[in-house]
């Protein structure tokens, strides 16, 4: 089901990513493998953690020493938010230590992950209330030289670390949710902008919907809207 009334377009929704990395150029890469996960929580759920990066230091120690954290910035876009670092300055599988970090969340469900050298995609499948299906697609400037094999089966598995750590917390942050203790909470202003943004998308989505149902006769029910899958 398609919420919007009517489709974005794809350069409207992607403006200014393309400046914002360069020189990186996303064109050049060669897709290398697909990798699925499924996780036992809200699509939104996943959604948000991708989107914050305060619990980076403590769910995902290696990848905290990859970029440099005291630099790290969200910027909000119209249609998609960009977390973006330096890296660390220490040598890693993709660099000497030099250049950058690029998380990109393209709204509503879509992410593009740049490092040197390598490009993975995530796509977020909600499959019920409490089920995610995350598709990975992997990207790299060289996929058959030995020593870029070399870099991608380590990239493959950092990748798949980070991944189980993130399904940990968002399957932890379910249980919370589902709980009858649990109440909203409120936003951080400082670390998280992106899920701000995520957000008020997702509503402005459901109004549309529901405002253009109501014209068409055909208004869902007020529980459906406040407890969307």
């Amino acid at each position: 089901m398609r919420l919007a009334p009517a489709d974005v377009a794809l350069d409207v929704c992607l403006e200014g990513i393309v400046e914002r990395i360069a020189p990186m150029r996303l064109s050049s890469k060669a897709f290398f493998r697909r990798v699925e996960y499924q996780l036992n929580c809200n699509w939104k759920v996943y959604m948000d953690n991708y989107l914050e990066g305060y619990h980076v230091p403590y769910v995902h120690p290696e990848l905290c020493k990859l970029y440099d954290y005291r630099k790290y910035t969200t910027e909000g876009h119209r249609y998609y938010s960009l977390q973006y670092s330096p890296l660390s300055g220490e040598e890693n599988i993709y660099t000497k230590g030099e250049g950058e970090a690029y998380y990109c969340c393209v709204f509503p469900n879509f992410m593009l992950n740049i490092l040197p050298g390598r490009l993975q995609t995530n796509l977020v499948l909600p499959l019920a209330h409490n089920r995610t299906l995350v598709i990975f697609q992997y990207y790299y400037d060289d996929v058959s030289s030995p020593a870029a094999l070399k870099m991608i089966e380590a990239d493959l598995e950092y990748s798949d670390r980070v991944q189980q750590e993130d399904m940990e917390i968002c399957e932890h942050v379910q249980k919370g949710l589902e709980s009858r203790a649990y109440d909203r909470g409120r936003f951080s202003v400082k670390f998280e902008e992106g899920v701000y943004l995520f957000q008020t998308l997702l509503k402005k989505a459901y109004q549309s919907w529901t405002d253009e149902s109501a014209k068409d006769g055909n208004h869902p029910k007020k529980s459906k809207v406040e407890n969307p899958a």
